[in-house]
């Protein structure tokens, strides 16, 4: 059975993969090739132009997913080094830290 930390580490995963593919829509000869298949008004511009935007979307998304769930990790770890008879406790401190 999957726990939460398989949904943690997916997109600590998709955050690390998809930052590399946009470090590599930088470099400067993707740039370069994107700047004359727009001057040369390639039909290739519009596709290659939708794909920067998915990444650049799909990187915004990532972060934030892992920004927010970074501290439920800890909280995480917390519940299943506990006690069965301290988790009714920790959950609602994991509850009420999501509610803020």
């Amino acid at each position: 059975n999957p726990t939460p930390f398989v949904e943690l580490d997916f997109w600590k995963t998709r955050q690390a993969n998809v930052e590399f593919i946009f470090d590599q829509l930088q470099d400067g000869r993707v740039r370069r090739m994107a700047e004359l298949l727009e001057r040369t008004r390639s039909s290739y511009f519009p596709a290659f132009k939708k794909m920067f935007t998915d990444v650049r979307a799909a990187l915004i998304e990532a972060n934030d997913i892992s920004l927010y769930l970074k501290p439920l990790r800890r909280q995480l770890e917390g519940l299943e080094e506990a006690d069965f008879s301290d988790v009714t406790e920790n959950m609602v401190a994991v509850m009420q830290d999501r509610k803020s």
